[in-house]
């Protein structure tokens, strides 16, 4: 995702990020975006080709403000370690803030690809198997799928589903989609356990601070 450069398309972001947290992703209109950061509909246009890509834009901030810390507090650790431990936050805040659970629950029916190239990269040098590029297509088509359906069913069952249970659950599995031994899968878990309990998170609405106990 290339960086916020102009003026006006940090105003519709940043409006947007507010909207969408306030009143929700589908309750949110371009409209409202668009009155709200005193834009026009041509601008609008000019820097996002929807609402659906804007709204994937404000949810991956989120989300690289994750990996931008981590690797700040933990640059030595190896990326699927790193990887594991961001995914461990993001459920984290997915059951503490209900406006955040809300908006990530809505925005992630839209059918956009929330999952990044260095990921899938760096799962593939960790795997013995050879996949071919429609056998990738559909690991990623399931990953956002679980992670999908799994978020939608637990969005008011969160006292029956502990966020610890659904972090590993869906990392572990995650990984088991690539093939990845299973030793090697239980290694990055307990790594990143071990990790997560030397933060502190605060948490302002999309914005998740995370430092070091």
């Amino acid at each position: 995702m290339k960086p916020l450069q102009n003026n006006n398309k940090i105003k519709i972001f940043q409006e947007a990020e507010e909207l969408f947290y306030q009143n929700g992703y589908t309750n949110t209109s371009i409209d409202e975006i668009i009155k709200c950061s005193q834009t026009s509909k041509g601008t609008f246009y000019h820097y996002y080709k929807s609402k659906a890509e804007l709204g994937l834009y404000v949810y991956r901030s989120t989300y690289l403000q994750h990996g931008n810390v981590i690797l700040d507090l933990f640059p030595n650790e190896e990326y699927l370690i790193r990887y594991s431990l961001e995914a461990r936050i993001f459920w984290y805040a997915y059951y503490e803030v209900n406006n955040y659970r809300r908006f990530y629950y809505e925005i992630s029916r839209e059918p956009l690809n929330f999952q990044a190239p260095a990921i899938i990269k760096t799962c593939l040098e960790h795997t013995p198997k050879k996949f071919t590029k429609n056998e990738i297509d559909l690991i990623i088509i399931a990953a956002h799928g679980m992670r999908q359906h799994i978020s939608h069913h637990i969005f008011d069952k969160l006292d029956q589903f502990p966020y610890q249970t659904i972090y590993k659950f869906t990392v572990s599995h995650f990984f088991k989609l690539f093939e990845i031994p299973d030793d090697v899968i239980e290694n990055i878990m307990t790594k990143s356990d071990a990790l997560f309990n030397q933060l502190n998170i605060q948490i302002d609405k999309f914005n998740h601070y995370v430092t070091l106990k």
